[in-house]
């Protein structure tokens, strides 16, 4: 019997070649989408599973509860490590990470390495990092010693063995007595999957010999502590504890606000809401949900599809069916046989879903940012789950056409009279108008995310980059090196392409990793969070931020400008300074140093994340004669290319050995919109297919329901009906379906999209031009995709049609 299926179902599909086509390729885009998404959301939740350990690691973080609301930093003091497992029972171990970024000279050769970390030797003992040489038990016990990628091995040596081999390490954030460190470890590439990145750990032991802070200090929160729980640990007695711990070592002395240190599972950690400081990129489970929803509604569009060609395949079949059950074909069998079809179908679907998908692998990864695998094809139960849904899908998506065509009664199909059931009008109708809705939903989504995005993007951030390049500064300890660095500007300053020269520990669009306090004289008791930054002379010049009080003339080297501060506006506003000038003069309170305030400068937007809860915040400017770590210039002219070049040049004369690398202000700033943009990118590309598939579906559907009216079409022409008459009855009923799908589309995608706005600080308003636009586009599509089907039966020889009565 199956034998016999099989060859009637390829018989059938090479019969009707281009509508299974149709039918097999939509089929396969939707499964390929589902494929796509499927990986992206797995992959997100695999995320640190390769942890042996996993579920005794615990993140520790500082919880601050104020009367203005709660704050949640990622980062704690050096001491509370310790103090946990000498306290705590329950914790068997911690490790504490400093994040850094290191200049490392091999073989002559310089390399600019921004994923470092400090590190406890127990980091590899909790963490199931392995490595391909050197001892676990012994690895950063000693100062002075690092562990490398295997990648980071190849790229400073080659093919020659790293271990035992002395570097140079150059790290402008800490005054190393010596910089000669060894390699005791090789450790295998960082999968993707892992919120800690990482190309170099250094010992942390080197920093406990540098400054006493890093041993067991209770000043500030500089640092990652992660704690080892034993199993079945009590994590709630543990919890309850961590209160008692953080007043006994770190007590408050605000009594308006609540200080504690709490615990999060490791395991939880990408997918929790960010917090400040914490590492890495955080899964945005919101954002996750619509991909999931629309690949979903991708997957059920293209069900509908199979459905309504199959129904129309139906039409030219319906004869052969009629004559089977007069042969005594049983309802059981035929409804088996178009399953049986159904899962021939599905099956060619998916494996066409798959191919599209390997070749589409890069492209794919690329939008999606997967880390360059197809992880979910490396995990045995997907395939399980995958054969069941073909399966699945195979009983889904045939059910209903073996259900209308084993309906059938013999003899009327044999007179042509199959013309089906009011319910199955109804069910017919409510396919159409639910593709509609799709598709009008999806298209006003689109519209209004795209201004949301752009909207923040073109907003003024009362800050000019569109002409500036950052240079990373030099972090090698060169003889003199203010002094170079003061020829090096003078030098860059005689070129003709170049406007002015500054400094700057962070960039605009950077997260400043320096927070502090400010309070004024007369109010010692309250204070004003604040970002720190260190700049040089030139800086509003270079930037175009204007100084609205006061004055910058910060120097290069600035000593005489210590003990002096610049507010940004939201700064001055916050201290209680009811306009710009009158915050020149005053004495401020930074971390309990006094500053006199010498300049106001326009609230520039340092940061303008989507969704940052505050993106135009206080921020306090202070001299760069702390180490910089960038020079930035503004340019004349378009080249950016051959400023640069001449630019490099005079680097690398000045620098030699030192990595240049550099930063184009614009794309460095537009990077913090890189998860929202990926985002459009996906949305866009599933509500483009969505539309697609659905119009295709609604065709098909269409095109059954025209036959079925050809009849009631040749009676109108026999009562003198002509031809656009014919027409507008049946836009009429067409419009009617289209409008109702306007009533169903037009609240649910308002009240999607007014709860996705709402997190951001500045949006835009939704507009009911869009939502007109987008309906009248998706009615003009229908009917010109349509057009075909209605002339061809308008135009219909009514003797013809009727000929079978």
């Amino acid at each position: 019997m199956i034998k016999n299926y099989h060859k009637i179902v390829f018989r059938n599909i090479k019969k009707k070649c281009l509508l299974h086509t149709f039918n097999i390729l939509g089929f396969s885009i939707g499964i390929a989408v589902c494929l796509a998404v499927a990986n992206f959301i797995i992959t997100e939740y695999s995320f640190d599973h390769f942890h042996k350990k996993l579920d005794n690691i615990y993140n520790v973080f500082y919880h601050i509860q104020a009367p203005t609301g709660e704050g949640k930093n990622g980062r704690t003091s050096s001491g509370i490590g310790p103090a946990m497992l000498r306290e705590l029972p329950g914790v068997v171990n911690f490790t504490r990470l400093v994040k850094s970024e290191v200049t490392i000279v091999a073989k002559e050769s310089g390399f600019k390495e921004n994923n470092v970390f400090w590190a406890d030797s127990t980091f590899l003992d909790i963490f199931s990092f392995p490595l391909i040489q050197g001892d676990i038990k012994s690895t950063l016990k000693n100062p002075y010693t690092l562990v490398i990628s295997e990648t980071t091995a190849r790229k400073y040596f080659g093919d020659e063995d790293a271990l035992g081999k002395i570097i140079k390490v150059y790290d402008p954030s800490e005054s190393l007595p010596r910089n000669d460190f060894e390699i005791v470890g090789v450790f295998k590439d960082i999968p993707y999957n892992s919120q800690l990145q990482f190309d170099v750990l250094l010992s942390y032991q080197t920093l406990i010999g540098i400054d006493p802070v890093y041993k067991e200090d209770h000043d500030g929160t500089f640092l990652y502590t992660y704690v080892e729980l034993k199993n079945n640990t009590d994590i709630e007695a543990l919890k309850s504890k961590m209160q008692d711990l953080t007043d006994k070592y770190e007590p408050n002395a605000d009594p308006t606000r609540k200080y504690s240190y709490r615990l999060l599972p490791y395991s939880d950690y990408h997918r929790t809401p960010a917090m400040m400081y914490m590492l890495n990129s955080i899964f945005d489970k919101e954002q996750a949900f619509i991909m999931s929803l629309l690949a979903l509604i991708v997957l059920v569009v293209v069900w509908m599809n199979y459905i309504n060609l199959s129904n129309v395949i139906s039409m030219e079949r319906a004869k052969e069916i009629g004559i089977r059950k007069l042969m005594g074909a049983e309802k059981y069998d035929l409804t088996l046989y178009f399953i049986f079809e159904t899962f021939i179908v599905n099956l060619i679907s998916a494996l066409v879903a798959v191919l599209i998908v390997i070749l589409l692998k890069d492209h794919i990864n690329n939008i999606l940012d997967t880390g360059g695998t197809f992880y979910i094809f490396t995990l045995p139960w997907f395939w399980g789950c995958f054969i069941l849904f073909i399966a699945l899908s195979a009983l889904l998506s045939g059910f209903y056409p073996a259900f209308v065509l084993t309906s059938y009664k013999p003899i009327a199909v044999l007179k042509g009279k199959f013309t089906g059931s009011k319910k199955g009008v109804v069910v017919r109708s409510a396919l159409i108008v639910s593709q509609f809705a799709v598709a009008i939903a999806l298209g006003i989504g689109t519209i209004v995310i795209h201004k949301q995005i752009v909207y923040e993007e073109s907003a003024k951030k009362y800050i000019d980059f569109e002409k500036v390049i950052a240079i990373e500064s030099p972090q090698i300890a060169y003889e003199n090196l203010f002094e170079k660095y003061k020829n090096f500007k003078d030098d860059i300053l005689k070129l003709p392409a170049i406007e002015s020269v500054s400094t700057c520990n962070y960039l605009p669009g950077e997260f400043p990793n320096s927070r502090v306090r400010i309070q004024t004289i007369s109010d010692k008791e309250g204070y004003t969070g604040a970002w720190n930054l260190f700049i040089g002379s030139n800086f509003c010049e270079t930037f175009k931020v204007d100084i609205l009080a006061g004055n910058i003339l910060f120097d290069y080297n600035g000593d005489q400008y210590k003990g002096k501060a610049v507010l940004n506006r939201q700064a001055a506003t916050k201290l209680g300074y009811a306009t710009p000038e009158d915050a020149i003069g005053k004495l401020v309170f930074i971390e309990g140093d006094t500053c006199n305030v010498i300049g106001v400068v326009e609230g520039y937007y340092q940061l303008r994340n989507m969704k940052a809860e505050a993106i135009s915040l206080p921020i306090l400017f202070r001299s760069g004669n702390e180490v910089f770590r960038w020079i930035c210039f503004r340019f004349k002219g378009n080249s950016i290319s051959e400023v640069n070049s001449l630019v490099q040049k005079k680097f690398n004369d000045f620098f030699p050995v030192t990595p240049y690398r550099y930063e184009v202000l614009t794309d460095y700033y537009n990077l913090q919109y890189k998860t929202q943009t990926k985002f459009l990118s996906v949305f866009n590309l599933l509500a483009i297919l969505s539309v697609l598939l659905g119009l295709m579906g609604v065709i098909g559907l269409i095109s059954y329901i025209l036959a079925q009216k050809s009849k009631q079409i040749g009676l109108r022409k026999v009562f003198g009906a002509n031809i656009m008459q014919i027409i507008i009855v049946l836009y009429k009923e067409l419009g009617r379906l289209v409008l109702i799908a306007i009533l169903i589309a037009w609240p649910a995608i308002y009240y999607f999209m007014k709860r996705w706005l709402q997190d951001f600080p500045d949006r835009i308003e939704q507009n009911v031009l869009w939502y007109l636009l987008i309906s009248i586009f998706v009615l003009f599509l229908v009917i010109i995709s349509v057009l075909y089907q209605v002339l061809k039966v308008s135009l219909l020889n009514p003797v013809e049609v009727l000929r079978e009565e």
